[in-house]
């Protein structure tokens, strides 16, 4: 598949999603939305991870080798990151495009919420069940489809 195929897969599926979490919100409301929808992309995380781990055959995971994991997951999602610093127990990405920031923009929902309640539950699910120790964290989330989000993966 395509780099843009890819984007623009993920991006219907965000527009699509963001709709659906949107409409629980009015008939909820907002933080009750928000809160299912970290419940679930935690759940659906740990069990990604899991399965990642398993088919590692109980490699010894280091910062190199859970960045590329994240790295792979990013990319195959339609996201291009970009390394920006390395150190021996964080490393850090610049992701200059985004499908799910353009996805909620779409279907007119707040995509720094919909991020923050989907995106980070499911990579730190995945993370978690991998190398308890690994955590990811948003840095800095884009403003604007021309912004850039900076995130981030660290060994504790």
């Amino acid at each position: 598949m395509s780099e843009e195929h890819a984007f623009n897969a993920t991006k219907s599926v965000a527009s699509e999603l963001a709709a659906y979490v949107m409409a629980v919100a009015q008939k909820h409301g907002q933080q009750e939305a928000f809160e299912l929808l970290s419940s679930a992309f935690d759940q659906f995380g740990r069990r990604v991870g899991s399965m990642i781990k398993e088919q590692l055959g109980g490699k010894e995971l280091n910062i190199q080798n859970i960045s590329g994991i994240v790295v792979s997951i990013l990319v195959e999602q339609g996201f291009e990151p970009e390394t920006i610093e390395k150190t021996e127990d964080s490393v850090t990405f610049r992701i200059p495009r985004c499908p799910l920031y353009e996805g909620c923009e779409e279907a007119g929902a707040p995509a720094g919420e919909i991020c923050k309640y989907m995106a980070e539950p499911l990579m730190n699910g995945i993370l978690k069940a991998i190398k308890p120790k690994a955590q990811h964290k948003v840095i800095k989330y884009r403003t604007s489809a021309e912004d850039h989000c900076i995130e981030q993966v660290i060994i504790e």
